[in-house]
């Protein structure tokens, strides 16, 4: 079930991008590849990186995997351009997550914290800028 939310999550974010997000394309890349893949403006990648449970009746589980959704976009070199470029994508985001069960049998998704910014020397060399937001949802 969590790479089919991964994956759903992957897919809402694509094909909403275009309306809610950005003029750009939306493309993907695997974090686990430690940024050598991201290749161009706009891209997202997913991963589950906590799963809590909790005890339900009949011994059944209660799963609660927290996903990021890290985000790369060029980078801009002022804060004008932060508020004006990179900020509304992040809350584009949000706004285009937040609240959905992404036709799965899952809760609701649910910012899990506040948007980080990524510091990464593959990023600053390639002239982009990488944001991490975590969403929480749970499931039996």
């Amino acid at each position: 079930m969590i790479e089919d939310i991964e994956q759903a999550i992957i897919d809402r974010l694509t094909a909403k991008w275009p309306t809610h997000g950005g003029k750009t394309p939306l493309q993907t890349f695997d974090i686990g590849l430690d940024f050598d893949d991201v290749i161009s403006n706009a891209c997202v990648s997913v991963a589950t990186e906590n799963i809590g449970l909790r005890p339900l009746q009949d011994m059944a589980l209660e799963l609660k995997p927290t996903s990021f959704v890290y985000l790369c976009f060029k980078s801009v070199g002022n804060a004008k351009g932060r508020r004006f470029g990179i900020y509304p994508m992040i809350l584009g985001i949000i706004q285009i997550l937040t609240g959905q069960d992404l036709g799965l049998e899952i809760n609701n998704l649910l910012p899990a914290g506040p948007a980080q910014e990524i510091y990464h020397e593959t990023l600053k060399q390639k002239g982009m800028v990488g944001w991490k937001i975590p969403f929480r949802t749970s499931f039996d």
